[in-house]
């Protein structure tokens, strides 16, 4: 008797042991050692929470990422009996539940078509429902649940779903992302743009993402217009698209050629989104092609665009584009003009990255004229500014503009400081080559002939 007391003390440490054991092997990607440990500790107590959810969980993993060759879907079949066995010993279990829910859903993506998917999909709602009746604010189950519906064709209920698992999990990017084109589906504009702008937040990178805020914006003015011909508003979003796509693979004269097209038409239904955006992209076009004059046309017309619009954000865009222009044709005061408009909208705005460049530029701008007074004053500004947004980079870049403008004034000891400024910011960012080179200009820093200043930033 007192070996079996002993023993059966053992069994919950013995247990406790397997399960991190187990824990442990996952971590390192040792799938069948986690699942014999798992299984070692379900033979002391089948009915232990952690071990029936580390194993159903596992499974799980295994059917998504499936080592070898093995079939996912046995994996999968796998992960939905366990999950079941922790349903039947702790039925408020909310995890159980909803892993069992998504591994049904997966299952059922992988049938494609048919009574087996159709089951799988249904299985799932049923197991998702339990785990969204256990706690409403499950965001998990809420976007399974989504993509189930969508599965189903149940699109107002993937709408619900998926607008759920959005504002209970804000940085989820493809719940935001499936919601508006579901919203745009069903023609609801707004709230869709709405979601994209919130993807915008969170991934501005995001492929096709510019196309859609395009494309949406565009729809909105087309709904508050007149006797809209649909079918001709749709042929020229189609061109607007093509010219965009063009424009993003450099094909800048078939860009224009297209962009035209759909700015004529945005002309004659007086749609101010459409003549916009078409405008901005001839004009970045006609960049592309270092036509500075007709790039100068599309840009003034878009800014007055953007300022009957009241859109400060896109009236900002094509005032530095306008400077960026005016620079490169080497009119150098009307550079100074537009960059200043820039970085005043940008500054109101708030906009710390687009202010630095613009403050950047309009030194490069005052520079040429000779003005280096008021070419460190905005640099000094842009230091600011790049300081504020947390670009080490561009620090490093203002500080040399300013040491060779101080060079250039005779006023080595300022240069040489803001050398050394820009040196210890490459030493933090680790650009060993970088701070060897600014090491040499300070070595050589003397009173030096004038230098040409570089391009200014697009």
């Amino acid at each position: 008797m007192p070996e079996d007391d002993a023993k059966a003390r053992e069994r919950p440490v013995r247990l406790k042991v397997l399960v991190q054991e187990a824990e442990q092997a996952l971590a390192r990607w040792d799938v069948f050692r986690a699942r014999d440990l798992f299984q070692q500790a379900l033979a002391i107590d089948p009915r232990n929470e952690s071990a029936l959810f580390g194993l159903g969980s596992l499974f799980e993993n295994m059917g998504n990422n499936p080592p070898g060759i093995m079939a996912r879907q046995d994996f999968w079949m796998d992960a939905i009996k366990t999950f079941e066995k922790l349903m039947e010993v702790a039925p408020g279990h909310v995890e159980a539940h909803a892993h069992a829910g998504y591994t049904h859903m997966r299952y059922g993506e992988s049938a494609w078509i048919g009574d087996v998917a159709q089951n799988e999909f249904d299985k799932a709602l049923e197991c998702l429902d339990k785990a969204l009746k256990l706690d409403p604010k499950h965001a998990g189950a809420w976007y399974a649940s989504a993509h189930v519906h969508l599965r189903l064709g149940q699109r107002t209920d993937a709408i619900r779903a998926f607008k759920k698992a959005a504002e209970l999990a804000p940085m989820n990017i493809d719940a935001w992302w499936n919601l508006g084109i579901l919203l745009e589906q069903e023609e609801r504009y707004q709230e869709a743009l709405d979601a994209f702008q919130k993807v915008e937040t969170l991934d501005p990178k995001q492929e096709d993402l510019d196309e859609k805020l395009q494309r949406l914006r565009v729809r909105l003015e087309q709904r508050q217009g007149k006797e809209v011909n649909a079918q001709e508003d749709d042929a020229a979003l189609a061109q607007l698209n093509i010219g965009t796509k063009l424009l993003a693979e450099s094909n800048f004269p078939k860009a224009i050629q297209f962009l035209s097209k759909a700015l004529a038409h945005f002309e004659a239904t007086h749609n101010l989104t459409g003549q916009l955006e078409a405008t901005r992209n001839i004009a970045a076009a006609h960049k592309g092609l270092r036509q500075w004059e007709p790039a100068r046309e599309a840009l003034l017309k878009g800014r007055d665009l953007a300022e009957r619009k009241g859109d400060r954000m896109k009236q900002a865009e094509a005032s530095h584009n306008l400077g960026y222009v005016c620079f490169l044709a080497g009119h150098f005061a009307d550079a100074i003009t537009h960059f200043t408009e820039s970085t005043s909208l940008y500054r109101e705005i708030g906009d710390k990255p687009k202010l630095a460049d613009g403050l950047a530029n309009l030194a490069k701008s005052y520079n040429k004229t000779g003005d280096h007074a008021r070419a460190l004053q905005s640099l000094e500004e842009a230091l600011e500014a790049d300081v504020s947004a947390g670009n080490l980079w561009n620090q490093v870049n203002d500080h040399c503009k300013m040491a060779e403008i101080h060079q250039l004034a005779g006023d080595i000891a300022k240069a040489k400081k803001h050398y050394r400024s820009a040196i210890a910011i490459c030493e933090q960012l680790k650009l060993s080559s970088k701070a060897k080179e600014i090491q040499k200009l300070i070595l050589q820093a003397r009173k030096p002939e004038k230098k040409t200043p570089t391009c200014p930033r697009p």
